[in-house]
């Protein structure tokens, strides 16, 4: 979905306007404990303007791991 980045560098990359499209893809796992709920997850995020913007150096995150716990 939409995002806004708050430099248009990340590194050496290039972004050519803050708006960037943003696409996460994951796995994961959720376990559940009476009234608790654990979820661990990893997946890669990818940052780009599709084409909206000059340059258009898309950013990846290869590796972005996520841990939530759930209780009530």
């Amino acid at each position: 979905g939409p995002s806004y980045l708050a430099k248009h560098f990340l590194g050496h990359r290039e972004q050519g306007a803050h708006w960037a499209l943003q696409t996460w893809i994951s796995g994961g796992v959720e376990w559940q404990f009476h009234h608790h709920r654990l979820q661990a997850s990893i997946g890669l995020l990818h940052y780009c303007n599709a084409g909206l913007a000059t340059p258009n150096q898309g950013y990846n995150i290869p590796l972005v791991i996520g841990v939530g716990y759930q209780f009530g």
